[in-house]
């Protein structure tokens, strides 16, 4: 499974690649912050998200009760903390910190984070030649921000680029075998989403990897009990974990989840009864596709069905969840030359052109989502990623086939 380069002998000069692809994404991710931090740093919502964190770390240490803790933004007030009490925990480094340097620092690392993302995803394509794939790197740091989940997710100073990031790293080839699984359990303790990787590692037979992922999440959770007894106590065994309420009404348009599409349909502020059963057939559905996907040696198609399955069955699903976006077009670009067929050039066309705008919002733009007529709610399921999603799915047993598998795929498809 080693990398190999014409006329070069496997492994040759790799860490030097490394080394110097490490400095280049650490410099444009350095370029890229001070052209983000100015532009973004007048906007309304700007850090809502991190206000929330730096607020939860130092809440920490003075020992007050996450889950009654209301944070004022500026343009948001009684704002509350919704994650794992274990997210809290790895937080509490930010309290050491100034408000506005954490916010910056945040900020690069999120760019960092963003670059290494692309460098791995190119990787797990399959794409070995060194200087390509570092160009591809940098132009995709330039123009992924512009994208409307990684620019939201920078605006908010939200978390999820390094979730996903800590889910790549788990399925990059530089994890040791004995140690697959356990990132995506940190992971998933942090935010809940990432649990729907535990189903695909099981469905793809790699069920060491599962049950260290399931350990992992199962230990994060322990220390959430250690740290913050009484929080972990609220969250996981007193109803705060299926609380969606307090996240937000889970009908609102923005919310892009099939629960929410369910809300909405039945023209309540909650999703009815059947919502469960409905998202476990689907997640079932896309488990069953992603295993298909990786029979056929394609491992990122795979974690990418999985990935906006766990985005569609979630109960709330934010447009700046969807950072997906960017391991999946990091793909797309790749099989685009791969494919006998003009099919991936198109869907990488209209994938990009859809997530530059967010058009689910301008459908319904000056509404209240209690104001939604009939054909208000069509627009919105009809231009939501869920639908995208969808079709794009349905699409992948067309054209999949025809995309010819790497000789050397940069993932152990046999854990």
């Amino acid at each position: 499974m080693s990398e190999r380069v014409a006329g070069v002998p496997a492994g040759t000069g790799r860490i030097p690649t490394l080394r110097r692809a490490g400095l280049v994404i650490a410099l444009v991710a350095l370029v890229m912050t001070a052209v983000v931090v100015p532009t973004l740093g007048g906007v309304p919502l700007w850090m809502a998200d991190f206000q929330v964190y730096h607020e939860v770390a130092k809440a920490v240490f003075d020992d007050v009760p996450l889950y009654e803790l209301k944070v004022d933004t500026a343009t948001l007030t009684g704002v509350a903390f919704t994650y794992p009490p274990f997210s809290a925990v790895v937080f509490t480094p930010l309290s050491w910190l100034p408000a506005g340097f954490a916010e910056v620092l945040w900020t690069y690392a999120s760019l960092l984070g963003l670059g290494v993302i692309l460098w791995i995803s190119f990787g797990l394509a399959g794409v070995t030649a060194r200087n390509r794939r570092l160009r591809l790197v940098v132009l995709g740091m330039v123009a992924a921000p512009v994208l409307t989940p990684v620019l939201m997710n920078l605006m908010l100073g939200q978390v999820n680029i390094f979730i996903v990031l800590l889910v790549l790293l788990d399925f990059s080839r530089r994890m040791p075998e004995r140690g697959r699984g356990v990132l995506i359990g940190v992971a998933a303790g942090m935010k809940l989403t990432p649990l729907i990787f535990i189903g695909y590692l099981l469905c793809t037979g790699r069920r060491k990897s599962a049950l260290r992922a399931t350990a992992a999440f199962g230990g994060t959770v322990a220390v959430g009990f250690l740290v913050l007894p009484g929080d972990s106590s609220a969250y996981w065994l007193r109803g705060l974990l299926l609380d969606t309420g307090r996240v937000t009404d889970i009908s609102a348009a923005v919310n892009q989840s099939l629960p929410g599409l369910f809300a909405r349909l039945a023209g309540s502020a909650t999703a009815p009864g059947w919502w469960l059963p409905a998202c476990l057939v689907v997640a079932l559905l896309g488990l069953l596709t992603a295993r298909w996907a990786h029979g056929l040696g394609h491992d990122l198609a795979g974690l990418l069905v999985a990935a906006f399955t766990g985005l569609a069955v979630a109960p709330i699903s934010w447009p700046h969840h969807a950072i997906w976006i960017v391991p999946l077009l990091a793909w797309l670009s790749v099989a685009t030359w791969r494919a006998g067929s003009v099919l991936p050039k198109v869907v990488l066309t209209v994938v990009t052109l859809w997530w530059l705008v967010p058009v689910y919002w301008l459908s319904v733009l000056g509404k209240d989502t209690s104001d939604l007529t009939a054909g208000d709610q069509v627009a919105v399921a009809l231009t939501s990623y869920l639908t995208l999603t969808a079709v794009a799915v349905a699409l992948l047993p067309v054209w999949l086939p025809r995309v010819r598998v790497p000789l050397e795929p940069d993932v152990n498809r046999s854990m």
